[in-house]
């Protein structure tokens, strides 16, 4: 139809409201695949085309008559077109042209598309007739003005006579109707489609918080944009992109395992850069797949649950330059993703390990249990119960059993011990947990210089400790923080791996290194350490609330750096080793200490400090003294003779050369009732 003609119109009107139908129907095709927001938008420019091209001609009617009108409707509709066309290739997925389709269904789909272009092709050639409609017009409308100058009428009457006559033509009421129509209609999908999207996206906030804007692809509209009940389809999450301040002042985000663990298709939960987030949630761990997590710079990351960094989650997470990679905070969190059932044990191997060992049953005849089964029940139950022998520094990793009942319980390490393979016996493990953690989350914590692992019921062993792999690789720690679990034992493996802390402490004057607190220690061992680290462990020993039952040091030591250790305040202290040639000066900690067990071989004890040595040994529960390889003479050796019989003490071990005792003093030492203790019991004395 000519842009000329008297209906043309009404025929571009009913091309757009076909187009427009086509246009929604393609929106409701392929809203299962389209992201809502999109969905959304693109309903908006169809409502948009529906309101705008009756509006605006009837506006430019009245003002500028109908060439021009017709001028403006044609800009507008190739212009929403071309905005179709364009809008329509970045809201596309790729999915749409898959192989599959029926011709129908892939003609619908996309038909959003489609349309526009072949609209606009249509309406290329009407630029031009307009431009000669105009031309023609303009020249007849010249010449009516120049007729009616001569006839000396009004011109602007002529004009409003000619705009009277197009108001009043069947054409225009035509037009009136369907502008009408069309406006109503467009409003109608507006208002229905933000409606519509605004509450599926509250909805949505409500179930997920501030996540729910960040989440893609949202196909809210995947069960119909028009009739379908909208959803929040959390099942076709790939991402969350929340980077870089999206998420404001929020400072901490939706939390519920049930929910993520029904996103069967993410991958990517990025919350990097954001200002305000303190903690992460947990429950991210509840994603059925394998996820990335990138939280790194946010400044006040304190929290990251031990749960996204276990090795056996398959998670990948940085949280680089946040406070929580310096300072680790795991307090009770590996006790609820790990917990531990105490009773619980299973099968290792045949055989048992080589080692300490307590004998709980003889066989059959005392061990309660009917079949294998049982007595090995019956075994666990006295292992975990410590039913007899001395526990003292030891625990209890598992226990062997025969058939006919006999077992013992192991302090050794399954994994790790040595394996005594021919034998009639069955080791059997306790239930043990390896606090490991991903190489990636390592990796963001390699500068962190505090780690709190407390309140989880760990366990450390002779040669095993739970927490032992974690410790080792967080080599810039300067403080460990294991109190209030069910360490009972400090010995080769808890003093060995925290070495390198114990020196980083050093380098930075903190002392305690360790927190111990909350654990009922029963027995220390720690040999061979510097000053410094034996002064952190010292510290930690002093703040132990719980009452140590048996301790011991052994030492290499300078004069200063021993009278820092201040010996006298650890009261749970019972055996002491010195190896330092001018480590003691003098031993007023005696009188203060609870050792009974004191080793000063080589500490270059001359007669002076024999004599203080002698005059402390009165007032100190000491039963075992060795001063061999020492320098001291006559006048040392008479005074630590004498005050035996003041003492308590057992066993005396010293040295006999280079004259270093009298005559007399050696007639002495052969009369045995003269060197009698406290006590009447007599003091062994062991001459070298």
């Amino acid at each position: 139809m000519k842009v000329s003609g008297k209906y043309f119109i009404i025929s571009l009107w009913i091309k757009e409201v076909v187009q427009s139908i086509q246009q929604l129907v393609g929106i409701t095709n392929s809203s299962d695949e389209t992201e809502a927001f999109d969905a959304f938008l693109t309903a908006l420019l169809v409502a948009l085309n529906m309101v705008l091209l009756p509006f605006m001609y009837h506006f430019v009617l009245h003002i500028s008559g109908p060439t021009y009108a017709t001028a403006v409707n044609i800009f507008l509709s190739t212009l929403i077109d071309k905005s179709f066309v364009a809008f329509s290739v970045f809201v596309r997925r790729t999915e749409t042209a898959v192989s599959g389709k029926n011709f129908w269904e892939a003609l619908l789909r996309h038909s959003l598309t489609l349309l526009p272009a072949l609209m606009f092709v249509t309406k290329k050639d009407k630029y031009y007739q307009i431009q000669k409609v105009h031309t023609a017009h303009s020249m007849r409308q010249s010449q009516q003005e120049l007729t009616h100058r001569r006839a000396g009428s009004n011109t602007k009457r002529g004009r409003r006579e000619s705009l009277s006559e197009s108001l009043n033509s069947k054409s225009h009421v035509v037009t009136s109707v369907m502008a009408v129509i069309g406006i109503l209609v467009g409003l109608s999908l507006a208002i229905f489609s933000t409606l519509r999207f605004q509450n599926i996206q509250r909805e949505c906030r409500e179930q997920l918080g501030i996540l729910a804007d960040c989440a893609s692809p949202r196909y809210y509209f995947k069960d119909g944009y028009f009739l379908g009940t909208p959803t929040c389809a959390i099942e076709d999450y790939v991402a969350f992109n929340c980077a870089n301040g999206t998420l404001i002042d929020v400072d901490t985000l939706f939390d519920n395992s049930s929910v993520y663990a029904d996103m069967v298709r993410l991958e990517r939960i990025d919350v990097s850069g954001n200002r305000r987030l303190v903690s992460l949630p947990r429950s991210w761990s509840a994603v059925p797949n394998d996820i990335v997590v990138l939280a790194a710079r946010n400044p006040a990351l304190t929290g990251v649950p031990y749960a996204l960094c276990r090795k056996t989650m398959n998670i990948t997470i940085d949280v680089s330059d946040t406070p929580f990679s310096k300072a680790v905070n795991w307090s009770e969190q590996i006790l609820k993703d790990v917990p531990r059932n105490k009773h619980a044990y299973m099968k290792a191997f045949q055989g048992e390990c080589v080692g300490t060992e307590l004998m709980m049953y003889k066989g059959t005849d005392d061990n309660p249990g009917d079949d294998e089964a049982t007595r090995a029940k019956a075994c666990a139950d006295a292992c975990l119960n410590e039913k007899i022998g001395s526990w003292l520094g030891f625990t209890a990793l598992g226990f062997i059993v025969n058939t006919e009942g006999r077992c013992f319980c192991e302090s050794q390490h399954s994994a790790t011990c040595s394996r005594e393979v021919y034998s009639s016996y069955f080791r059997y493990d306790f239930e043990s947990r390896n606090l490991d953690i991903s190489r990636s989350c390592l990796h963001s914590l390699r500068h962190a210089h505090t780690l709190d692992v407390s309140n989880n019921e760990l366990i450390c062993g002779d040669k095993h400790c739970e927490f032992e792999t974690t410790i080792q690789n967080l080599r810039n720690l300067s403080f460990l923080d294991i109190g209030r679990n069910e360490i009972k034992t400090i010995v080769g493996s808890l003093s060995s791996m925290t070495r390198n802390i114990q020196v980083k402490a050093l380098e930075i004057s903190r002392f305690p290194a360790i927190n111990l607190v909350g654990n009922h220690i029963a027995f220390f061992e720690i040999k061979g350490e510097a000053a410094g680290v034996l002064k952190s462990w010292f510290t930690a020993m002093r703040a132990l609330k719980s009452v140590i039952i048996k301790g011991e040091f052994q030492a290499d030591l300078q004069a200063s750096e021993f009278r820092e250790l201040e010996i006298g305040k650890l009261r749970s202290l019972n055996k002491l080793y010195i190896l330092g040639k001018n480590s003691v000066h003098d031993f007023d900690f005696l009188h203060r200490s609870n050792i009974e067990t004191l080793s000063l071989r080589g500490c270059n004890i001359d007669n002076a400090k024999a004599e203080n040595l002698a005059s402390a040994l009165r007032q100190s529960k000491l039963k075992w003294l060795e001063l061999y390889e020492n320098n001291f003479g006559d006048s040392g050796a008479l005074a630590l003779a004498g005050s035996l019989k003041k003492s308590i003490l057992q066993k005396l071990k010293i040295s006999a050369h280079q004259g270093q005792f009298s005559a007399g003093f050696e007639t002495n030492l052969s009369l045995p009732h003269q060197y009698c203790n406290s006590k009447g019991e007599t003091v062994e004395i062991e001459i070298l």
